[in-house]
């Protein structure tokens, strides 16, 4: 059986036109398949319009969230209920083309267990594609995972990486960086991506750059190692430091002397905030992993 897990916020539009085209793929291949939409804490009718199509298709599964938990506890959701060999995920604004599932499940029985889509051309601004590009340059040297840039949300994943998948409890769940971090032979997929024919994007920049550390702080420990690097170094600048004073005293220019331990407190002040800041950001983490809260709440299930 083949799965694919949808996960839905404010979608209402659209969900019936993806449904529509992914139907015509899905009933072209000779395997069983189910479709999974997981309603995450939808504002509008988007778990109503589930309901309805479920009615009518019984390959049609739906979850609801008891409120908005994020794109990625959706697509956990969709993992831990589906019950596919092959699982593949994809968002509902058909960006990413169904038409691309026949080359996935090809790459998949040529025996990768994880095949990725690559978007060739993006229609995003230049500076989402320029900030884009530099969070997954420094993501991927910190990870050490290499260059991961253009890794698009539709993916496909064996049976065995969801199950491996299953067992990772962690919070918050940055998806690429857990999927790359499980291994197993995969691939990539390129395509063109489509223009998004219903709705808006969900993903303000302030998500985005919440994204961004997420993956940063969950993946790696470059920053806090940034930190010490940051100490050595000061440390010995003030060391060196220590003549200063007394050479300025000495040429009679209290004023440059002033001047220079001023800035010399502010700076290293700011420094201070920033190695609090960042230290802080594993503590929270800490502090989400200890309570042990559920990624997820499920209100509601059709034809499970």
């Amino acid at each position: 059986m083949i799965s694919i897990i949808i996960p839905i916020y404010n979608e209402e539009e659209g969900i019936s036109e993806a449904h529509k085209q992914l139907s015509n793929v899905l009933e072209s291949i000779e395997q069983k398949w189910e479709l999974i939409f997981i309603d995450d804490g939808s504002k509008d009718n988007s778990f109503s319009k589930i309901k309805e199509i479920a009615k009518k298709d019984p390959h049609v599964r739906g979850l609801k969230f008891s409120r908005n938990f994020g794109q990625y506890a959706a697509v956990s959701a969709g993992i831990h209920n589906a019950k596919g060999e092959a699982l593949i995920i994809m968002d509902a604004d058909l960006q990413e083309p169904p038409t691309l599932i026949p080359k996935l499940l090809e790459q998949w029985k040529d025996g990768y267990k994880a095949v990725y889509t690559s978007a060739t051309t993006r229609k995003d601004s230049l500076l989402r594609r320029s900030l884009g590009w530099i969070f997954y340059k420094t993501f991927g040297k910190a990870s050490l995972w290499g260059n991961i840039q253009n890794i698009s949300e539709m993916r496909l994943i064996d049976r065995d990486i969801a199950n491996a998948f299953v067992q990772l409890k962690e919070k918050p769940r940055f998806l690429k960086g857990m999927f790359f971090w499980l291994g197993y032979p995969h691939t990539i997929v390129k395509y063109e991506k489509q223009k998004r024919e219903f709705g808006v994007s969900k993903y303000s920049f302030s998500k985005l750059a919440k994204l961004a550390l997420d993956g940063i702080f969950s993946f790696s420990s470059i920053p806090l190692q940034f930190i010490l690097f940051l100490g050595v170094i000061f440390f010995i600048i003030s060391v060196i430091y220590l003549v200063f004073p007394l050479v300025l005293f000495l040429l009679g220019n209290a004023s440059i002397s002033f001047s220079i331990t001023l800035f010399s407190t502010l700076f290293l002040g700011s420094i201070q905030l920033l190695s609090i800041g960042i230290i802080g950001e594993y503590i929270s983490r800490i502090h989400d992993e200890v309570r042990q809260r559920p990624n997820f709440i499920i209100e509601d299930r059709i034809n499970f």
